[in-house]
């Protein structure tokens, strides 16, 4: 299922695998291309599915911004609060982004219930979502709604804030993540 997608002649890439072929470079990483009845449809990168967090960029004692992996920030003692950094992100079908962590140990069934027909937590997959961010494909890019608002120079600023990376790991906030 593919909401947007670019529609272009297929001769503009040539890959061996190719039904139509052209004469054009090879295809740039990170971008699909699917072929169909005289077309060739260009997608960015897949992201659907479940991501985990791999490595979270933070300030070092020197302020430096630097990449430290999970376990690293797990194990940590001067770090309190770490049930963020064991969250699930699940890139739906339907173009959300919910960022999920598993139910608390000391939380009961009959808590999540009240919280999720209060409408303060939902479900998904076993998951509470505690963070909901629409996405979308666009011109080959991969893009969140990142709720910021505002001008610069009395111009608009789009909340369209593009995610970087490929198939395999994505770039999101301060987050470096992986296929879970």
């Amino acid at each position: 299922h593919f909401r947007e997608t670019i529609a272009m002649p297929c001769g503009m890439f040539s890959m061996s695998n190719n039904p139509y072929p052209g004469t054009a470079p090879e295809r740039p990483a990170g971008i699909s291309v699917i072929y169909g009845a005289r077309r060739c449809f260009i997608m960015a990168m897949n992201v659907v599915g479940r991501w985990k967090i791999k490595e979270v960029q933070m300030l070092d004692s020197d302020l430096n911004r630097t990449w430290r992996t999970v376990e690293d920030v797990l194990a940590d003692d001067s770090i309190d609060d770490k049930a963020l950094f064991m969250s699930k992100v699940m890139f739906t079908e339907d173009g959300r982004i919910l960022m999920m962590l598993e139910k608390p140990a000391d939380m009961s069934q009959e808590e999540v219930d009240e919280m999720v027909a209060a409408g303060e937590m939902e479900l998904y997959d076993g998951y509470l979502v505690y963070e909901k961010h629409p996405w979308k494909e666009e011109d080959g890019k991969v893009l969140f709604d990142s709720g910021m608002k505002g001008e610069v120079f009395g111009e608009a600023v789009s909340p369209w804030v593009e995610i970087k990376g490929s198939d395999d790991e994505l770039f999101l906030f301060s987050y470096k993540l992986v296929r879970d």
